[in-house]
């Protein structure tokens, strides 16, 4: 199994649990969760949120960083492989000997983690900019579904016809739109790949959190803004074999990405 982790999840004994029940069991990074981890007191939280991974570095598996990961080419084959940045995962156990130098005064490498997590904080705070199309989308979908149609679709249930032309369509148009404003997408891909794209199970789950978000009528930025780090991570997760999260809102907004993947898109190798 290759399982997506959520930052709630690193310093759980279910991570540990799962770790050991077998060596083909691995837990994958992303960047973001990376990030999260380098959050607060970085050489404190960094060191705590790796601790448990430390000790199974063979069981590790870090992605490249989701910019670049945007721009990949989803009719690949192995798309899984070309997601994993191969350099940083064979380096973990050295990572993790550096942390523990880090926790012992070594000044270089203190303050290379410093610098990680500030440019963490930079990058987290940075989305609380990034939340106004979301919110553009939420006051579209307020203005095109009837309430039964919401309540159908939280379910995930597809409903009728229309719903599911309007989903498509929509999603469609936003992954139309993030694609030409990404600096590493310099071309659409034929339409029977378009559903391998990451970018487009990031537009599809973003829909169907902006209708979450509709229904529940939360809009603050900052609970917005981990929303969107969910949806990031639930987007990984339709790529592997799973997600590993204490958190339920996150877990039904994978399931249901993955779903409808797999069933409206029917997009093949994941």
């Amino acid at each position: 199994m290759k399982m997506i982790v959520d930052s709630n999840y690193l310093q759980s004994e279910e991570l540990r649990d799962y770790l050991n029940l077998s060596k083909d069991n691995y837990v994958i990074l992303t960047d973001y969760v990376a990030m999260e981890a380098y959050k607060g007191d970085t050489p404190v939280t960094i060191f705590e949120s790796m601790k448990i991974l430390a000790g199974y570095p063979n069981q590790i598996i870090i992605l490249k960083d989701t910019q670049t990961i945007c721009g990949l080419d989803p009719k690949r084959e192995n798309l899984q492989d070309h997601l994993i940045d191969h350099d940083q995962t064979e380096n973990f156990a050295e990572f993790c000997q550096n942390l523990v130098k880090v926790r012992k005064g070594a000044p270089a490498l203190l303050q290379e983690v410093i610098e990680h997590g500030n440019a963490a904080n930079l990058h987290m705070n940075k989305m609380l900019s990034d939340t106004e199309n979301l919110l553009k989308a939420i006051s579209l979908i307020k203005k095109e579904y009837s309430r039964d149609e919401l309540r159908m679709l939280r379910s995930g249930i597809m409903g009728t016809d229309a719903i599911s032309k309007k989903l498509c369509r929509h999603v469609l148009e936003l992954y139309v739109m993030l694609s030409r404003a990404h600096p590493q997408v310099s071309i659409l891909p034929e339409s029977k790949d378009m559903a391998n794209s990451f970018l487009f199970r990031y537009s599809l789950c973003s829909y169907l959190l902006a209708i979450n978000l509709v229904i529940s009528g939360r809009s603050k930025p900052e609970k917005i803004r981990n929303d969107m780090v969910d949806v990031i991570l639930a987007t990984y997760a339709t790529f592997f074999d799973g997600f590993l999260s204490n958190d339920r809102a996150a877990n039904k907004l994978y399931q249901d990405t993955r779903d409808i993947v797999d069933t409206v898109y029917n997009s093949g190798e994941r």
